[in-house]
């Protein structure tokens, strides 16, 4: 199972799996950066599976969040046009996961000021992996989401 995981914003999060192994961490600083990357997707098809976005949830009142609405309806559209199932996510399901996101090695090269955008990537596939396919649980199994 291959896929990647986009929390789009100012700074998107977009990480790539196999498993329940982080392949990649990335956050690229514009919208053309987010662009990039997923072209750079687009010439790995055969191995992505299946994608999950973070929903956007409001009304956009600032530029940012225009921004996260615009990198949504990007993936959505590009999901749709390379026939890339699309699994989206409300923000607040990565909560509880954010602190097992920063457990993860693999997003030190990631500027420590935006890191926590890679964070959040990796915490929405780790709720994905816990809740929905049963492949990972926290390490302190007394804990509730």
């Amino acid at each position: 199972m291959n896929f990647v995981v986009i929390d789009p914003g100012k700074h998107t999060g977009i990480t790539t799996w196999e498993d329940t192994q982080l392949v990649s961490a990335m956050v690229p600083m514009t919208f053309g950066g987010v662009g990039g990357i997923v072209h750079m997707l687009t010439r790995q098809l055969h191995h992505i599976d299946f994608a999950i976005c973070e929903e956007f949830v409001g009304f956009s009142n600032t530029r940012d969040e225009k921004g996260a609405i615009e990198i949504i309806g990007f993936i959505k559209g590009w999901c749709e046009y390379q026939g890339i199932p699309l699994k989206m996510q409300a923000p607040a399901v990565r909560k509880g996961y954010v602190p097992f996101a920063k457990a993860y090695p693999g997003v030190e090269h990631i500027p420590a000021d935006i890191r926590i955008h890679a964070y959040d990537s990796i915490a929405h596939a780790l709720r994905y992996l816990h809740k929905e396919v049963k492949l990972w649980s926290p390490p302190n199994a007394t804990l509730t989401f």
